[in-house]
């Protein structure tokens, strides 16, 4: 396995368990990690080279912050991994619109903050890389996944533009 000594990655959602395995992951290959989510609870994973910090992945704040805290301390963003997703099921006719703006503001909306608070930060790396978790739902209909689905879509044209505006 190859280590990856001075890189430092933020994984958003790391208190779930694609972010818990996303952080073990990153620590084992040599990554000083910062992982987020709106709540730190105890008993997540623990490493040297782990630290864990709270963020609102919808908050412009808190993403301001992160990204002068990670300045600040490292130099530097090497990877930026925006895992952070709740899911509700429910169909057009049983939503809400204040669900389907939640579902969009954390699934998509909290992926465009990541990538514009954090662009400075990766512009400091030699080689920086931003990682959107999206899903099989942005490609295909599921009657009770609606703004998932949209969200997810969302997610998947987002990553493409920042990715060509990025090699410009």
């Amino acid at each position: 396995m190859s280590t990856q000594t001075n890189r430092v990655a933020v994984i958003t959602g790391a208190a779930g368990g694609v972010g818990q395995s996303t952080v073990k992951k990153f620590a084992e290959q040599g990554y000083t990690v910062i992982g987020t989510d709106i709540r730190v609870p105890d008993g997540l994973f623990e490493h040297a080279s782990v630290s864990y910090r709270a963020c609102d992945v919808t908050s412009e704040s808190d993403w301001q912050s992160l990204s002068e805290a990670v300045i600040a301390e490292h130099g530097k963003l090497d990877v930026l991994v925006n895992n952070a997703a709740i899911l509700m099921t429910y169909t057009i006719e049983t939503s809400s619109v204040d669900d389907f703006k939640r579902m969009m503001e954390v699934n998509s909306t909290s992926v465009f903050l990541g990538m514009k608070f954090m662009l400075d930060a990766l512009k400091k790396s030699e080689a920086a890389s931003i990682v959107n978790i999206s899903s099989s739902s942005a490609l295909a209909g599921y009657p009770h996944f609606i703004a998932y689905g949209a969200a997810k879509a969302a997610v998947r044209s987002l990553t493409m533009s920042v990715a060509v505006h990025c090699q410009t």
